[in-house]
């Protein structure tokens, strides 16, 4: 009974801990615990395509951007499941930078195109509340290029394709957008030299862990009826479980964003820690609880022999 007392209390202490945790990020911004844990250093050299997919047709490209239905003031997408992101964003027209990312994802590994997402990191640290902007990079005819889902094309600098790998900003380029859809025209407000003088980072989501993610969805996916709740809760377990695709960046740009956010951070692996723990706890309290069961039936057992 004592080690049973003890299991009890540890539980108790770390379920306060995992609801003060989470409670953080619900009342500053569920997003930042994502973006804690899903940032990781970049060491050596980063695959960035599923290497049993293969490259675009430029054509193929043109085409998928060209069918986007953009409307004037799209509603955000907040559905967790791939294929219905995908219909909500890139066939009607729905969402951010982000979610039209994540609804081409869907498209581009059903066609088994070489793809990842990349993101804009501002000097502000913004991005750790959901600011800041979210392109692409795909393997178009063995040459990496950008694309710009939420902007309807292709950014250039100098009249060349970017390469987000190796991208170098310069206050002499040239910036220049060619759009693939009627409905946009060749301005891009991020890429130009207003907004990119305060980008120090492009962080990298590489298609591998992208696939593990919407599998990981497709598996355990069930309907909730309410979109923004599934969001929360389905993009929670897969982080807890490491399923939540990684976003790598250099090694300082990592550390000084964790040196900035010392907070967030320790908020972030408080609930961590003490998500894995509650799980454990409450496991071996039904190991407890089966063994004083067995223990007291088998005294009841010789009292009656």
């Amino acid at each position: 009974m004592k080690s049973r007392a003890i299991l009890v209390k540890g539980f108790v202490t770390v379920l306060a801990c995992a609801v003060i945790s989470l409670s953080f990020f619900l009342i500053t911004s569920p997003i930042t615990l994502q973006k804690i844990l899903s940032l990781k250093p970049q060491n050596g050299n980063l695959t960035l395509y599923y290497s049993k997919f293969s490259a675009f047709d430029a054509q193929d490209i043109s085409d998928f951007i060209g069918s986007i239905p953009y409307k004037n003031d799209p509603a955000d997408s907040w559905f967790v499941d791939p294929k219905l992101k995908y219909i909500d964003t890139i066939l009607a027209g729905n969402g951010n930078c982000s979610n039209m990312a994540f609804g081409a994802m869907y498209s581009f590994i059903e066609s088994k195109n070489q793809a990842a997402i990349v993101y804009l990191f501002k000097k502000d640290y913004g991005f750790l509340y959901g600011n800041g902007h979210t392109v692409m990079s795909v393997n178009m005819e063995n040459q990496n290029i950008i694309l710009d889902l939420l902007e309807g094309g292709i950014p250039l600098q100098n009249q060349n394709y970017i390469d987000a790998e190796h991208f170098k900003y310069n206050k002499k380029d040239i910036f220049y957008h060619n759009a693939l859809n009627d409905r946009k025209d060749t301005r891009n407000k991020y890429f130009t030299h207003n907004y990119l003088q305060g980008v120090v980072e492009l962080g990298m989501m590489p298609q591998n862990e992208i696939v593990d993610y919407f599998n990981f969805l497709n598996r355990f996916y069930v309907s909730l009826g309410h979109t923004y709740l599934e969001k929360l809760i389905y993009d929670t377990l897969s982080l807890m479980f490491g399923y939540y695709p990684n976003t790598y960046v250099g090694e300082n740009f990592f550390w000084q964003t964790y040196n900035n956010a010392r907070l967030e951070v320790f908020f972030a692996y408080i609930f961590l820690g003490s998500f894995h723990l509650l799980y454990m706890i409450f496991f071996l309290l039904l190991v407890n609880g089966a063994l004083n069961i067995y223990k007291n039936t088998n005294k009841n057992f010789k009292k009656l022999k």
